[in-house]
C-alpha cells in the first residue's frame, strides 16, 4: 500500500487474511465490514480523513471459530496542494523590470508535495511555448521538480506554470508577466559646470548631467567627496570649498556616476587656484626724465602704459585713476594712456 493517501477521499483497501483450520468469517476495515473477492483476499473503502497528516488502517479479522486478530498500517492524509518556488537571478527589480548586471536573469521554478517523496507533475510554458527541460532532485529532504527558464533577449514574457500533486490530484498555478533586461554599461556624465577660476578656500558650486540611456538608472552621483543632491531628471549639485593652496596652480576634482547596479564612471576635472592679487606694472614713454620729471619734445603727450596680469591668465577688472578721475578698463591685460595735459 502506498504511504500516501488522498484526503476526503474515498479509497479501496484490500487486506489478506488465512485462517488454515476454520477459514476466514469476517474482515473489518476501519469499522468498514469487508467482501471476499478472491482467494484470501478482502475489499472495503474506506473514507480518508479530511485534515492532512497521519492516521491509521485498523483491518480485523475474525475466523469461524470466532478467533480474531488484527493488523494495523500508519498511512498519511495528503489534502495540500503542491509547493511552489520562484525564483531569479536579476541582480535588482526596480520599476517591475528584472535587471541583470552582466547577463539576463532567469527564473528558477520548484514544486515539490506535501509527501517529501513524491514530486509532483509539472507543466511550464513561456509565451505559449512548452517548456520540456525539467529534472527531478531532492532538496532539503523532498523531492522537487526543477526547472530555469531563461530568456534570448530583453523583453516581456508571460510564464504560466501548473504543479499537481498526483496523490491529492490538488494543483497550484502561477502566471508572471516578466520584463527582463540587462544592463552591463556605465551611466554617462557631461555638462560639468563649475567656475574653472578660482580663489583658495571658496565655495564652488558644480553641475552635472549624469544618464545612463536605456539602463536600469543613476541612483547616485558623487562630486569630490560630496553626495550630490538631485535638481532634476538627469542634473545633479553639489558644492566643494576649493583648495586651501599656498601657491597657484591647477587642482583636481572627480565626479562619480553610479547607477543602480554599481556600475560606475568616474571623471576627473580641474580648476586653476589662484592665491595672488593680480600684477600690475607701469611704463612712461616720454623724451626724458630729469629727477622724476617726464618731458616729452613739443607737444606731444606723455603715454604711461600699464600691464595688469594675473596667475590664472584672466583678463583683471583694471581701474586707472588719473587725478581722482576713475576710468575703469576690463576685459584687457594691457592699456595705454595718453596723458594730455600736466
Amino acid at each position: 500500500m502506498k504511504p500516501y493517501l488522498p484526503a476526503n477521499s474515498n479509497v479501496p483497501i484490500n487486506v489478506t487474511a488465512i485462517s488454515t483450520t476454520s477459514g476466514i468469517a469476517t474482515v473489518v476495515i476501519n469499522g468498514i465490514k469487508a467482501k471476499l473477492l478472491y482467494n484470501s483476499t478482502w475489499g472495503a473503502t474506506i473514507s480518508t480523513p479530511s485534515k492532512t497528516g497521519p492516521f491509521g488502517i485498523i483491518a480485523m479479522a475474525t475466523d469461524g471459530a470466532g478467533n480474531q486478530s488484527s493488523s494495523t498500517i500508519r498511512v498519511i492524509s495528503d489534502g495540500m496542494p503542491p509547493y511552489l518556488k520562484v525564483t531569479s537571478t536579476a541582480s535588482m527589480t526596480r520599476n517591475g523590470i528584472m535587471w541583470g548586471k552582466y547577463d539576463l536573469p532567469s527564473l528558477t521554478i520548484m514544486a515539490t508535495t506535501f509527501c517529501a517523496d513524491m514530486a509532483p507533475q509539472i507543466a511550464i510554458n513561456v509565451n505559449g511555448k512548452k517548456i520540456t527541460d525539467i529534472s527531478q532532485a531532492t532538496i532539503e529532504g523532498y523531492s522537487a521538480k526543477i526547472a530555469t527558464v531563461s530568456f534570448k533577449s530583453s523583453g516581456t514574457y508571460k510564464v504560466n506554470i501548473v504543479a499537481t500533486d498526483t496523490i491529492s490530484g490538488l494543483s497550484t498555478s502561477a502566471s508572471y508577466i516578466v520584463n527582463a533586461r540587462v544592463d552591463n554599461q556605465n551611466p554617462h556624465i557631461s555638462n560639468v559646470s563649475y567656475d574653472k577660476y578660482i580663489g583658495p578656500n571658496e565655495p564652488m558650486k558644480i553641475s552635472v548631467v549624469a544618464t545612463d540611456d536605456n539602463g536600469i538608472g543613476v541612483s547616485k552621483v558623487m562630486i569630490g567627496d560630496k553626495a550630490a543632491s538631485k535638481v532634476n531628471d538627469d542634473t545633479w549639485e553639489a558644492t566643494l570649498l576649493s583648495a586651501k593652496s599656498t601657491s597657484s596652480g591647477y587642482e583636481k576634482f572627480t565626479v562619480k556616476a553610479i547607477d543602480y547596479l554599481g556600475h560606475e564612471l568616474p571623471l576627473t576635472e580641474k580648476y586653476f587656484v589662484d592665491v595672488n592679487p593680480p600684477h600690475i606694472s607701469m611704463i612712461s614713454i616720454a623724451s626724458t626724465n630729469i629727477d622724476g620729471t617726464y618731458w616729452n619734445k613739443g607737444n606731444e603727450p606723455i603715454k604711461i602704459e600699464i600691464s595688469a596680469t594675473t596667475d590664472s591668465g584672466v583678463s583683471p577688472q583694471t581701474e586707472v585713476i588719473i587725478n581722482k578721475d576713475p576710468i575703469a578698463y576690463s576685459g584687457n591685460n594691457f592699456t595705454s594712456i595718453d596723458l594730455t595735459s600736466p
